[in-house]
């Protein structure tokens, strides 16, 4: 009945009906973003189907922001979905995790229909789309946890009778002291044998050497380091300050003399904004995070394959390293919780087991 679509950076709705004349009404939905297009659309669609708003009609009925409204239908599915995710940006969520709710409903909108009322759920449905055996067990029980929250906030106990999707048993795979040794060697490697050639310019690939060893000390995202300043370094207090976590919120975190040792490889004498770890000629005030964490993921990846290194390695493992060195070193699952951040203890238990089957190895190595 109704679709968006962009043009010059602005979103306009587009209603279609083969029985009117025109058969297609273009109106603008007054805003530069997707999501809150979206939502406007899913209230003109509300409304258009209730009577309160025609876009061929004549006055303030036509008008998508003046038209009298006769009020949403509230158990619709689309209505409960775009009144919790504004409630979730009201809490200051980060746009991740708003997306993420939005794609989880969006995937269970689409088995359903776009027109099912929340009264119409049933736990069949929804453990079927929680329980669904082609995809992941991580994403069936994200599936799970998201579907639950919703329902529980606007108060439906569909989900009462839906059993939650085991958890993966999987544990980590940390990169250790000795493979982060080899990933650095491949890159110093690397970047001798393309400067012979002149096929690289002074300080590439070798950027990365401070960013691998800062991860593998401190515990730290990629997208974190990326917003590594230094004025969010107190040396004297030996202090870390992350500006905005996964959950969008700052925490501070020591500073051990093995971090501090890699910020004599790191630039400076650029002023407290500028970042701490940067591409040569890169930006040192203004860039993108993201961006930054993905060249580094990148090019951590391919040094770990060159390095020859048999298991799969990626860049957040070595925050998984950084874990498991300390429970290597006899810390308690809760000290580790909260050396990584964590919001729940059982995931810090998972670097507890990597470390008991790693003496278990080597029990079994020395005995035979």
């Amino acid at each position: 009945m109704a679709s968006i679509y962009e043009r010059s950076g602005r979103y306009y709705a587009q209603f279609y009906d083969s029985n009117k004349s025109p058969s297609r009404k273009r109106l603008s939905l007054k805003t530069s973003k997707k999501r809150n297009a979206r939502r406007k659309l899913v209230e003109l669609e509300d409304a258009y189907e209730q009577g309160g708003f025609d876009p061929w009609a004549e006055g303030s009925k036509s008008d998508p922001f003046n038209y009298e409204s006769a009020g949403p239908r509230t158990h619709s599915v689309k209505t409960v979905i775009s009144a919790f995710i504004d409630a979730k940006e009201a809490q200051g969520c980060s746009e991740r995790t708003i997306d993420t709710y939005e794609g989880v409903w969006r995937r269970l909108v689409e088995r359903i229909g776009s027109d099912v009322d929340l009264t119409d759920l049933s736990p069949a449905i929804v453990q079927d789309y929680c329980h669904d055996a082609t995809v992941s067990q991580a994403t069936r029980h994200k599936r799970w946890r998201h579907v639950r929250a919703v329902l529980a906030w606007a108060d439906c106990d569909v989900i009462e009778d839906v059993d939650a999707p085991r958890k993966s048993d999987k544990l980590p795979t940390p990169v250790r002291p000795d493979d982060l040794e080899l990933i650095v060697g491949e890159v110093g490697r690397e970047y001798r044998e393309l400067r012979k050639r002149d096929q690289c310019r002074p300080g590439q690939l070798i950027w990365t050497i401070p960013v691998f060893r800062w991860a593998f000390y401190t515990g730290m995202r990629a997208t974190e380091i990326g917003r590594l300043r230094w004025r969010d370094i107190d040396l004297d207090r030996g202090l870390i300050r992350i500006t905005r976590q996964k959950n969008n919120r700052e925490q501070t975190i020591p500073l051990i003399s093995k971090a501090k040792s890699v910020l004599d490889n790191a630039p400076q004498g650029q002023g407290p904004r500028s970042y701490v770890f940067r591409t040569p000629n890169g930006p040192t005030h203004d860039r993108n995070p993201k961006s930054f964490g993905h060249r580094a993921s990148k090019r951590f990846c391919k040094a770990q394959r060159e390095a020859g290194i048999e298991r799969n390695l990626t860049f957040h493992d070595l925050r998984a390293g950084f874990a498991t060195a300390l429970a290597d070193a006899g810390m308690s699952a809760h000290m580790i919780k909260e050396a990584m951040r964590h919001a729940d203890l059982s995931t810090a238990l998972k670097y507890v087991n990597v470390s008991r089957n790693r003496l278990r190895d080597e029990m079994e190595q020395a005995m035979s």
